[in-house]
């Protein structure tokens, strides 16, 4: 079992008993500084950045200052890691991972279509924002935050999960796939 791991496990059980929003996008800016230590993306995405890992987000933030915190300083695969803050759709520019806020979430197939089938980890906590085809859905299950996610989603965006990952995942399909 490796340290990333056991710090991953840790993290989803500090999220028992939160009682305020900023508590919960706290750990859930953790969620996706560690969700960049289990997936393996295409050598295409090195056109987004050779030198960083970019986090995006649009729409509202629901952050502040928390996702900043958590990346402060800190490195993935020798490569730091920066964020960028995209107000609309028309704003987005090319990032590793893309956090979609609940304010933007009615845009999903505009984000979609904007990426244009680019290497991105999207994750969302809309409810069903795996089954619309995101990777990662962030939900709160019993006052803990968990995750979802999906297979044809990250596989339709080349990315790799990490069976790690997988194992503490709920796994969501598209809502149009039937059983």
């Amino acid at each position: 079992m490796t340290l990333a791991f056991v710090v991953f496990s840790l993290l989803m059980g500090t999220a028992s008993g939160l009682e305020s929003q900023l508590r919960e996008y706290s750990v859930k800016a953790a969620f996706l500084f560690h969700f960049a230590k289990f997936v393996r993306w295409p050598a295409e995405a090195d056109r987004i950045s050779v030198s960083a890992l970019t986090v995006g987000i649009v729409g509202e933030d629901p952050f502040g200052r928390a996702l900043d915190d958590v990346v402060d300083g800190k490195r993935l695969r020798g490569r730091p890691i920066t964020i960028k803050r995209f107000r609309s759709v028309d704003d987005l520019e090319p990032c590793h991972i893309l956090f979609v806020s609940a304010s933007a979430a009615r845009d999903f197939d505009r984000i979609l279509q904007k990426l244009g089938g680019a290497p991105v980890l999207l994750v969302g906590d809309g409810e069903g924002f795996a089954e619309t085809g995101g990777v990662i859905e962030l939900y709160t299950e019993n006052r803990k935050v968990r995750f979802a996610v999906n297979l044809g989603a990250a596989e339709r965006a080349r990315l790799e999960l990490s069976s790690e990952l997988l194992s503490l995942a709920r796994v969501a399909n598209d809502r149009n796939e039937t059983n």
